[in-house]
């Protein structure tokens, strides 16, 4: 009797495991980095063909950069995307801009707020209310989109020179 009781207990406690992971594994937030850095031909970014490996339980895979021909000097600025994360579950998505366009950038930031608009949408996820507006700001923010947590990050800033980095983040369960 003890037996087939535990057979049981058993039975439930691998059912709510498989459960909980199929769960998580449907989950947006909880996709695999492989299949996320096969995205990038869907955003309209060369992507690259494996997951490669870093450093240490560290990964990541990175898209080719794409020349923008916006703005002047034409074709000077870009878009890159990458995905981080170990070899199961990804933990950080990032969509970078280096804008290089000293006059005329506003076709720039539109092309990219385009690119970033993809990403939510190949995500299934809806577009934080004030992103675009951000972008083309262009300013820094935070914002909870559904699954991740979007960080929008101006970096190495020299006047019309600088990077733009939109930041995802699955949210912690």
């Amino acid at each position: 009797m003890k037996t087939a009781y535990r057979t049981v207990q058993a039975a439930a406690a691998a059912g709510l495991w498989a459960l909980s992971v199929s769960t998580q594994a449907a989950s947006p937030a909880y996709r695999a980095p492989q299949e996320l850095c096969d995205q990038a031909r869907s955003l309209g970014i060369m992507g690259s063909p494996h997951y490669q490996h870093q450093s240490g339980a560290l990964w990541e895979c990175s898209s080719v950069r794409k020349k923008l021909p916006q703005g002047e000097p034409a074709s000077t600025s870009d878009v890159q995307y990458r995905v981080q994360g170990d070899q199961k579950k990804a933990q950080r998505l990032i969509l970078e801009l280096r804008m290089r366009s000293y006059r005329q950038p506003q076709g720039v930031l539109r092309a990219f707020s385009d690119t970033a608009g993809r990403l939510f949408q190949q995500l299934q996820e809806p577009v934080p209310e004030g992103l675009y507006d951000a972008i083309t700001g262009p300013a820094e923010g935070v914002w909870d989109s559904g699954n991740y947590r979007a960080k929008l990050e101006k970096r190495f800033s020299k006047g019309a020179v600088y990077d733009l980095w939109l930041l995802l983040e699955p949210k912690r369960p």
